[in-house]
């Protein structure tokens, strides 16, 4: 999970430098922000899912194992 809001640098930056990082770059990001107007930007960028702020705590579980068994999950 990365959140794409930071002091001094954007998420999509970070990521960029991770994804450039070859023992880095096929590991699956997902892009975690308040933004959720960033949705279509992130996956542009290449994270693997969006999950916006604040979770809904009833849906967590269910996105978590999507994305830990390698289902993208794009919700703001």
């Amino acid at each position: 999970f990365l959140d794409l809001e930071f002091p001094n640098h954007t998420g999509f930056e970070i990521f960029a430098k991770l994804k450039a990082l070859p023992k880095l770059a096929d590991i699956p990001i997902v892009a975690y922000t308040v933004h959720n107007s960033e949705i279509d930007t992130a996956r542009k960028a290449g994270f693997h899912s969006f999950l916006g702020k604040p979770l809904t705590l009833s849906k967590f579980p269910d996105q978590l194992q999507r994305i830990l068994t390698g289902i993208p999950v794009w919700e703001a």
